[in-house]
């Protein structure tokens, strides 16, 4: 049932957050201590940096994210999708953004990323190396055509199908991202 409702949700989410010029990276809908609405949002034209993600310093403001969440609450108010209490949550995806779609891959291809599959998956090269399901490497490129993954974990590669991927996230050098939002800090503070 809560798929069905999620889908829902994202159905009358999207053109929301679209009309707004921001992009729908995910949205949840989970029971922790109360039922969770969870939208998570970028702007379309973020600034991706080869190996580490999304550029320090892009994500949508508080401001954005209010705005977007009292539209969407009075939308679902009248759509009663939701037939019980819950929070809705607005926010950025976050430097450990998830990844979801077949273009989300493409756009942070050269990443660094940690990938879950639901059934083990043979290495491509070297032949033999065990099988596995969780990955953490590099994202090397994405087939469009045979829609699969191709990440690099420890010397392994994998082609990875996309409907075996249970979860995806950018996973980025954290010293590294860290210090280039410190460099960015300070140019903006002398401009």
């Amino acid at each position: 049932m809560s798929r069905n409702v999620q889908q829902q949700l994202w159905e009358l989410a999207e053109p929301v957050v679209l009309a707004r010029n921001l992009h729908l990276v995910e949205l949840e809908y989970v029971r922790q201590k109360e039922w969770v609405v969870r939208l998570f949002l970028e702007r379309p034209d973020v600034t991706i940096i080869p190996g580490l993600g999304v550029a320090p310093g892009e994500g949508i403001g508080l401001g954005e994210c209010a705005e977007v969440g009292r539209e969407l609450s009075a939308l679902l108010d009248v759509a009663d999708v939701v037939h019980h209490e819950y929070r809705l949550e607005v926010s950025s995806p976050g430097v450990q953004r998830p990844l979801r779609k077949l273009d989300d891959f493409v756009k942070f291809c050269g990443c660094q990323v940690r990938v879950k599959s639901f059934s083990p998956v043979a290495a491509i090269e070297p032949k033999g190396a065990s099988p596995s399901r969780n990955f953490f490497g590099i994202l090397e490129q994405v087939d469009r055509d045979l829609e699969h993954i191709e990440v690099t974990v420890d010397g392994r590669r994998y082609h990875i199908p996309l409907e075996q991927i249970t979860k995806a996230h950018i996973e980025p050098d954290m010293d590294q991202w860290m210090a280039l939002a410190i460099k960015k800090r300070k140019e903006a503070e002398e401009a």
